[in-house]
């Protein structure tokens, strides 16, 4: 049976994500799972609650609603769905990688010196840049700031880089 969070244990949920935690020190921290910890984030990428995510994600993936991707039952669809999915964070990857090796040949700088800007460790900037991995929503918010670009979701640049 799922318990009831009250507010006071939300509220230090939100509490501890704006001083920086990880959500597993939020989860030992509030004594909470990953669901009710992961919940402030979702609150900054527009989502009300994690049901209203659950509804997003099983649209993006071409689902009427959550519960006909629960119900789905057709292997070879969720397989086909899967590769296609996994095709466009490719290209995602690409062409963020390209995005950011351009903005750093721009202004002469390194990966070192973007890695200390940014508060990430020099690997991650690597990876970025060699497509195996994308930065997360406050990761790439400082890469924007940065480069004193405004602020855009991920998609927004690409769609504008393209």
């Amino acid at each position: 049976m799922q318990r009831r969070i009250s507010k006071e244990t939300r509220e230090l949920v939100k509490k501890l994500y704006q001083q920086g935690l990880s959500l597993e020190e939020i989860m030992k921290e509030a004594h909470v799972s990953l669901l009710v910890a992961y919940e402030p984030r979702l609150g900054e990428r527009g989502f009300k609650s994690t049901g209203d995510y659950q509804e997003h994600q099983a649209r993006e993936r071409g689902y009427k609603s959550f519960k006909d991707y629960r119900m789905s039952k057709n292997k070879e669809e969720q397989r086909k769905r899967r590769e296609k999915r996994l095709e466009l964070l490719k290209q995602k990857r690409k062409r963020f990688s390209r995005w950011l090796y351009e903005r750093l040949k721009e202004r002469e700088q390194n990966q070192s010196w973007l890695a200390i800007q940014t508060g990430v460790s020099r690997q991650c900037v690597l990876q970025y840049i060699q497509r195996k991995c994308l930065p997360c929503d406050r990761t790439l918010k400082r890469i924007y700031s940065v480069f004193g670009i405004p602020y855009k979701t991920l998609n927004e640049l690409l769609q504008q880089d393209l």
